[in-house]
């Protein structure tokens, strides 16, 4: 008798253990969703005609990718979720923004734009609106922008890295109290300032080997304007300036404006310059 209550209890037991893992294989798998799985990858024209229709429709989701095709895309263009937006080739897919005050608005955290043509905007090429972060502008040909290429306003911790940024009536990159924002690895040309900074510090601009930036034929390579005299400079490091255009007059690598109550230096100068100004 008792060896059969033995064997009854060990069954329960065998079977209450075997429900328990089952149970907790399954809270394990909707607590921790594997995100590779849930990701997915959109077409433009093929899924959705239009860049800002795949945007804005509720099938996709943050950090899922859409891919355009080449093509000129005359939209003005809100990225308000956390995707990855990528041209399948820089050179022939264009955001045409004739007629648009902005090109593209970024208003989420963790949008990713790379290898794009944006153009021709009647103020800036890309915007990233006021406190959002973890934005990578990459790899993309950013031109004939009045304004700015890349315009940012209190956005901190983003990246702009391997642009060609041209042709803007203002600054190439113009920065107004933003910090710890990594620049790096640039080409920056043909623009009135390549980088202005107003009331920005602790942006990293510049860095070794492939990281620098490049700043040609600008008035000014870079134009920082006044700052509060007790915050932390910008770290300009390993950029490289070079002006060949003759009539550029009086062209300076680093204008520096001073700061409230005081000067000091321009952030830490590790900087080639190629040529004379």
């Amino acid at each position: 008798m008792d060896k059969k209550k033995i064997v009854i209890c060990t069954s329960f037991l065998l079977i209450f253990t075997v429900l328990g893992q089952s149970v907790i294989a399954q809270e394990t798998q909707t607590t921790t969703p594997n995100l590779e799985t849930l990701n997915s990858t959109f077409y433009v024209p093929d899924d959705f005609p239009t860049i800002q229709d795949a945007i804005s429709n509720e099938q996709v989701k943050d950090y899922d990718t859409i891919i355009v095709r080449p093509g000129v895309y005359d939209e003005e263009i809100n990225i308000n979720k956390a995707l990855y937006l990528i041209g399948e080739d820089k050179e022939t897919t264009i955001i045409e923004g004739d007629g648009k005050n902005v090109a593209i608005t970024i208003s989420s955290n963790y949008a990713k734009i790379s290898d794009f043509t944006i153009r021709n905007a009647n103020y800036d090429g890309i915007e990233i609106r006021p406190n959002y972060y973890g934005v990578e502008v990459i790899n993309n040909i950013i031109l004939n922008n009045p304004r700015s290429g890349v315009f940012m306003f209190g956005c901190n911790h983003n990246i702009i890295k391997n642009n060609l940024i041209k042709n803007s009536d203002d600054s190439g990159i113009y920065i107004i109290d933003g910090h710890h924002n990594e620049i790096v690895g640039n080409i920056i040309k043909d623009n009135s300032d390549g980088i202005e900074l107003l009331g920005s510090w602790s942006n990293d601009i510049g860095g070794e080997d492939n990281l620098k930036n490049h700043f040609e034929s600008n008035i000014i390579g870079i134009r920082i304007l006044p700052m509060p005299v007790y915050k932390e400079s910008d770290l300009l490091e390993d950029n490289t300036f070079d002006n060949n255009d003759d009539d550029i007059i009086g062209a300076i690598p680093v204008y520096y404006h001073g700061s409230y109550g005081g000067s000091s230096p321009a952030g830490q100068l590790v900087n080639i310059l190629l040529s004379s100004f």
